[in-house]
């Protein structure tokens, strides 16, 4: 599986932005009403640059 489709399956929401590169997020939520947000940046060749929670 190329690194894209793995991307897309991991994160269900993702932005094209213009340079060929994509911002990926993802919000999990837990029992006690918390959540946390992830936010994955990557190049056009997908290789990470920033990743938060």
């Amino acid at each position: 599986m190329n690194k894209r489709a793995e991307n897309e399956r991991k994160f269900k929401k993702w932005e094209d932005r213009g340079d060929g590169s994509r911002i990926y997020s993802y919000t999990g939520f837990g029992k006690n009403n918390w959540y946390a947000k992830y936010v994955k940046i990557v190049n056009s060749d997908e290789d990470t640059l920033t990743f938060r929670q």
